[in-house]
């Protein structure tokens, strides 16, 4: 997939902003360590004013239907980085 064109996808796919990402990742507890990890670290990556979104992002391709979930970071609008947690 061209990487404009996904990164479009991805935010249109956007679903919830997180305005508490410490409290967020608390919730997380029941999920697997290396998950809490990974997304502790893309917290730990945000700058003052970056956002933090859920997305899910799903599309028939063929005859199956595609999904991603996970998080996004963005800054003025635009995406810095992603973590997905689930796909297919």
């Amino acid at each position: 997939m061209d990487e404009e064109l996904g990164t479009q996808r991805l935010l249109r796919s956007l679903t919830a902003r997180i305005d508490d990402p410490v409290a967020y990742g608390a919730a997380l507890a029941g999920s697997e360590k290396q998950l809490r990890r990974q997304f502790q670290r893309l917290v730990d990556g945000m700058h003052v004013g970056d956002e933090l979104w859920e997305f899910n992002w799903r599309e028939q391709i063929g005859l199956r239907w595609c999904y991603s979930l996970g998080w996004a970071v963005l800054r003025d609008g635009q995406l810095v980085t992603a973590l997905t947690h689930s796909t297919s």
